[in-house]
């Protein structure tokens, strides 16, 4: 209930008691009463329409703080939702900021251009590093160490001998040993690619060596 519709209810009690009251003055007269005793009726019912007049307005004084006190709260809330729209659409914006950049980053990752090709060649079944791969893998390092844009992917193949199954399992337990000496030996984890492949690619005959290796692709950002 705001202002305009109290003032109204007040100016209504205020003419319902009035009315009243001359009916009650009204109704002494008709009783055959002096002048004097219409004139103390009056007078009476003029004080029982400001006290009631008093009692109603203090009522509607203690409805109108209540009702302040509500639209008071009504606007802390508004106010609140308003700050917490805000916050909201701020998050949303940097967040959608984040994922552009991610994205950006994600696609430049991916625009590469190939510099060179190791490959790292392995008897039958056989997956553990020689010598003469950790000295290959010893040149990369440095390679890595002096490019900090260069990246790899490293590639486990196998021959067609044996179950594909096998095959799999042991191109990734051959590309896996040349990852974690990379990674033990630098911080490189995040530069490097990695996937077994087993006999996919497998073209010669079932014991061809060629088709036993790990295949490592360094890689610079594109221009």
């Amino acid at each position: 209930m705001n202002t305009a519709e109290l003032g109204t209810l007040r100016q209504w009690a205020r003419r319902a008691l009035l009315a009243a009251a001359l009916l009650a003055a009204a109704g002494c007269a008709s009783d055959g009463g002096s002048p004097l005793g219409l004139i103390a009726t009056e007078e009476w019912v003029r004080n029982q329409v400001r006290q009631a007049s008093a009692q109603m307005d203090a009522k509607l004084a203690q409805t109108d703080a209540r009702v302040t006190q509500v639209d008071g709260r009504v606007n802390q809330v508004a106010a609140h939702s308003v700050e917490t729209r805000k916050v909201a659409d701020d998050g949303v914006r940097r967040a959608t900021a984040a994922d552009a950049r991610l994205t950006q980053a994600l696609s430049n990752r991916y625009k590469r251009t190939l510099i060179d090709t190791v490959q790292l060649r392995y008897a039958p079944n056989q997956f553990q590093l020689t010598p003469e791969h950790r000295k290959t893998l010893d040149g990369l390092l440095k390679v890595l160490a002096d490019n900090p844009t260069v990246t790899l992917d490293i590639i486990g193949y196998t021959d067609a001998t044996g179950s594909s199954m096998a095959n799999n399992q042991l191109s990734w337990r051959r590309e896996e040993v040349v990852r974690r000496y990379l990674v033990d030996n630098a911080a490189l984890l995040n530069r490097i690619s990695f996937i077994g492949l087993g006999e996919e690619k497998a073209g010669g005959p079932k014991k061809d060596v060629e088709d036993r290796h790990v295949s490592i692709a360094i890689y610079r950002p594109a221009d």
